[in-house]
């Protein structure tokens, strides 16, 4: 009785091969898939490429004493601690563009993009999304290399997936699995794939292919291959990875604490072709990726709308306070962080199918065509140096004014002030609480965040109300 084998004979014809070869290698498909699986790799395995990124430590000095802390300071100006991290990519088109992911190139001062045949290139960002965690580079071209393309098909569960990404050597190396879930919610993305091909170090980034060569999606599971590169003091000589941990003297010390070890969850989790498309094209032409706008504000934790404002999205759609959002495009949500990040992954002007639950009446569910979030607005000096942190509860004990208690309000404290900052010239101190920001009240760390954008962004003073001492004063801060 014949065998029957579909992924095999899938793969085969995939690359073109002739039905008589194919029906010539029936009697073996296991030979047969992995012949194909060879064709393919030497085909697609010249685009995977692995990054090198270099970047800075940030390191906090511990000492026992004033003259220890300048001699481990004048140690790290003299000779810098750095972290080399490697992931891994693929070249997209024949122009020089490669797709990583912002795990490697956020904070790097160098990259460099290493092909398996030996060419090397410096790397330059065009743009990082961090909410799919993709990164789009430009290298200088490299003859001779076919590049790699998305595949237009939709994955579906028990689709072919071959996993193709830098192994210990450098080289890629296939590995052979199937897609377990093309839409699974994890964090604040609800349309990861998840294949049964297992992930290793250094390989966020690597392609997942289907049977034909083409990217299925690009790895997100975050592990990343960190080492720590600094120089020791007693002999002066490089040291790398745990070595470094092991340095005698208070340099030693200090790089003992700030030791950086691989992170990352252990599953096989891929951006889908489709969203990687839409973001390395968005990132190729503007440097950003567009975001969906649904317009309202949410109760802190909980999806529940605050506020519509008028001739925004939501408000055209019938939504209103109170409104309790329990699923977008059919998918749970539980809170309004996961909410916003689901709407923010859709395209401005698509539609989507929001569910409601609204007090008093039966669940509802109304569609909404987004629009485009606003770029955000890069903060001036307003909160440079200050420090703040959120707190459930505050002594008010010797208050001299009335305050109201509001349902789901935090408490904005300030913990440190730099000096010669905006803050420190106001003569704000530790222990004050923010109660405003430009006469708006500060309720939350969101709150306080959107207060330093918009309009303040712009001005040249800023009024803040804070509480000390048991009263409330108003402050200005001049900005530079």
């Amino acid at each position: 009785m014949r065998r029957a084998f579909v992924p095999a004979a899938a793969a085969v014809l995939a690359l073109g091969l002739s039905p008589a070869r194919v029906r010539a290698q029936e009697a073996d498909p296991l030979e047969a898939l992995d012949r194909a699986g060879r064709a393919l790799s030497e085909r697609c395995s010249p685009a995977v490429v692995r990054v090198d990124a270099e970047r800075g430590l940030r390191l906090r000095v511990v000492a026992d004493t004033e003259e220890e802390r300048r001699s481990m300071e004048e140690s790290l100006r003299r000779s810098p601690a750095r972290e080399s991290v490697s992931a891994a990519g693929f070249l997209l088109d024949d122009e020089g563009l490669v797709l990583t992911t912002s795990a490697v190139t956020g904070g790097a001062t160098s990259l460099r993009v290493l092909f398996p045949g030996g060419a090397e290139r410096e790397g330059v960002v065009l743009g990082e999304d961090d909410l799919a965690g993709v990164a789009l580079l430009r290298i200088p071209p490299v003859e001779g290399i076919r590049s790699l393309r998305f595949s237009e098909r939709d994955a579906r569960p028990g689709t072919l997936s071959l996993f193709l990404a830098p192994e210990g050597d450098g080289s890629p190396g296939l590995r052979i699995g199937f897609v377990t879930s093309a839409r699974r919610a994890f964090g604040l993305y609800d349309a990861w794939l998840v294949s049964s091909v297992p992930l290793e170090a250094g390989q966020a980034g690597a392609p997942l292919l289907d049977a034909r060569g083409d990217v299925l999606g690009m790895a997100l599971a975050p592990r990343i291959s960190v080492t720590i590169r600094t120089v020791g003091p007693a002999d002066g000589g490089q040291r790398t990875g745990p070595e470094a941990a092991d340095l005698g003297g208070t340099l030693g010390r200090l790089i003992e604490r700030s030791r950086t070890v691989e992170r990352g969850p252990g599953f096989s989790t891929f951006v889908p072709a489709g969203e990687l498309k839409r973001i390395a094209a968005d990132l190729r032409g503007l440097g950003r990726v567009r975001r969906g706008l649904l317009g309202v504000r949410m109760a802190r934790g909980e999806p529940v709308v605050r506020e519509v404002p008028a001739e925004h999205p939501a408000a055209k759609a019938g939504i209103g306070p109170g409104d309790r959002i329990l699923a977008v495009d059919g998918v749970a949500v539980s809170s309004a962080e996961e909410a916003t990040g689901f709407i923010r992954r859709r395209a401005p002007g698509s539609t989507v199918a929001i569910r409601l639950r609204s007090p008093g009446a039966p669940d509802r569910e109304v569609p909404v065509v987004l629009g485009e979030a606003p770029v955000p607005v890069v903060r001036r000096a307003l909160f440079n140096g200050l420090r703040v942190a959120e707190k459930e509860t505050y002594d008010l004990s010797a208050a001299k004014f009335r305050t109201l208690e509001v349902e789901g309000g935090r408490y904005m404290v300030v913990e440190s002030v730099a000096e010669d900052s905006a803050a420190a010239r106001a003569g704000i101190l530790p222990g004050d609480w923010i109660v405003e920001v430009r006469r708006r009240p500060v309720l939350s760390e969101r709150d306080y965040v959107e207060s330093a954008t918009g309009g303040a962004a712009s001005e040249e003073s800023v009024e803040v109300m804070v509480y000390r001492a048991g009263d409330a004063e108003r402050r200005v801060l001049v900005l530079k």
